[in-house]
């Protein structure tokens, strides 16, 4: 199912909503610190980029993974469950 999203990540990244920044800021303000996982479109991430958060994607899908990335995050191609923290990501 998550691979799903990949078909035509163009098209579910341009037609998806996004987000009340208010929101964003309250994630940050009760988080632990400044770096955010995230991925899917990226949509989330450039919020709290925007903010001020280093940001790391993971997805498990390639297709869905180059889209974000063709807008300057850094995402890495692996199921959450698997995934170990590397270089990439401050979030170790």
């Amino acid at each position: 199912m998550a691979e799903s999203f990949g078909f035509d990540a163009e098209r579910y990244g341009r037609t998806l909503p996004s987000y009340p920044l208010a929101i964003i800021g309250q994630v940050l303000v009760a988080g632990a610190g400044p770096d955010v996982l995230g991925t899917g479109t990226g949509i989330v991430a450039r919020l709290f980029e925007g903010m001020g958060a280093q940001v790391f994607g993971i997805g498990v899908d390639p297709r869905m993974a180059d889209y974000p990335r063709r807008q300057g995050l850094d995402v890495e191609v692996a199921k959450f469950e698997d995934w170990q923290a590397g270089a990439g990501c401050s979030t170790q």
